[in-house]
């Protein structure tokens, strides 16, 4: 299974005098099992990609589908947005996380368990946070509550827009060991972020927009190396890479030294563990 979008454009503001196009004639996959980070500066339409590729927005000219499987790409796709209160309107985190499951038909006398389930697994005590209002918790418990909103659907591709934003740095380990567990059960994931040390740890592919274009793809190590592309689209790779590529500016003949001191040797990726 695979979500396959080709030649896919998206225009802001079509027909009018600053019309811009945010995604811009981008063809790619993304296999159920696969871990892929979407990065790149503000305004170079990763949300707009995101949200074509999750099926909430259709693309201005080509075509996304889920490919591989009779079913239909929003019901395979869960998304969860950077602002999760915007998801929110139920009035307790029990019917929020309920919503979904009932629009598909679930069994009323089994939503709670499912509901429940899914709050732990998210990390929410279900006793402490069922009848609470979504719109009473903190931003760390809504987007855990956004997340459960996910679990429960159990559906195949995650997609995430900015997941560590805002977060401590327990909530963000927290986060870490949840995303590699959706790996280990063969799900899809796909992360929209600014944090490329999480891209990192928890991806084995980077996908680099710049003005609605593809312009990288490889694994996150490769992207990571290049300065030149760093610097020009203003990204902060992780501190040992950082380091590596300015003393790189600096002193050349220091170069293998450095590396093998610091960066990984080529082998199994954390994230690749979804793929076995």
């Amino acid at each position: 299974m695979r979500i396959v979008a080709r030649d896919v454009s998206v225009l802001h503001d079509r027909g009018f005098p600053d019309e811009r196009a945010a995604v811009n004639g981008i063809t790619l996959s993304i296999d159920r099992g696969e871990s892929v980070a979407i990065a790149g500066p503000t305004g170079s339409g990763k949300t707009s990609l995101l949200e074509v590729l999750a099926g909430l927005a259709k693309p201005t000219s080509g075509t996304v589908a889920l490919e591989g499987s009779d079913g239909e790409l929003r019901s395979a796709v869960g998304l969860v947005y950077q602002f999760p209160e915007l998801q929110f309107f139920e009035e307790s985190v029990l019917d929020e996380v309920a919503f979904g499951l009932r629009h598909q038909g679930a069994a009323e006398d089994e939503i709670p368990g499912i509901v429940g389930r899914a709050l732990e697994r998210a990390g929410l005590n279900p006793d402490l946070f069922l009848e609470r209002s979504p719109l009473s918790l903190s931003s760390g418990e809504q987007r855990r509550a956004a997340l459960a909103c996910m679990i429960a659907l159990d559906r195949p591709f995650l997609l995430l827009d900015e997941p560590s934003a805002g977060l401590d740095p327990a909530m963000r380990e927290r986060l870490v060991e949840f995303m590699l567990s959706m790996l280990e059960e063969g799900r899809g994931l796909v992360l929209v972020t600014h944090d490329l040390e999480l891209a990192g740890l928890v991806t084995g592919r980077m996908i680099v927009l710049s003005e609605g274009r593809i312009v990288a793809d490889a694994v996150p190590d490769s992207i990571f190396r290049d300065a030149a592309l760093l610097e020009r689209l203003s990204l902060d790779p992780p501190p040992k890479y950082w380091l590596v590529n300015r003393v790189k500016s600096l002193a050349a003949s220091k170069v293998p030294e450095l590396e093998r001191l610091l960066l990984p040797s080529v082998g199994p990726h954390l994230a690749d563990v979804g793929r076995r």
